[in-house]
């Protein structure tokens, strides 16, 4: 997968984050994503990563409202990261390809 994808990937999982609305688990999917990024050696596209990063300090806002804010800060977010507007997602980054639905007959999936 080439560096752009790659990118591209990051900002589609911050956006699906986004959309989901799962605070817990999908934030660590989110900062795995990044970290598995970052430690692959691959370039990464700096606006893209960048993007994830604030998205990643919106995000946090609410249930981490001192982390988020520290965050927003050194990455040169204007203000407050609780004065900023909820992200809206892009419906095309965040469709995905294939939906798996378990389906039980009889007691058996």
């Amino acid at each position: 997968m080439n560096p752009s994808n790659r990118s591209g990937r990051l900002a589609r999982d911050a956006m699906a984050f986004v959309l989901a609305g799962g605070r817990g688990s999908r934030l660590m999917e989110l900062t795995n994503a990044m970290q598995r990024q970052r430690e692959g050696g691959q370039p990464t596209d700096r606006g893209a990563w960048n993007e994830t990063v604030r998205l990643l300090a919106l995000m946090l806002a609410p249930p981490c409202p001192h982390i988020a804010e520290e965050l927003w800060e050194r990455t040169g977010g204007s203000y407050s990261v609780h004065e900023q507007a909820w992200p809206t997602p892009d419906p095309a980054l965040v469709r995905q390809e294939r939906i798996e639905i378990p389906v039980q007959i009889n007691g058996r999936v």
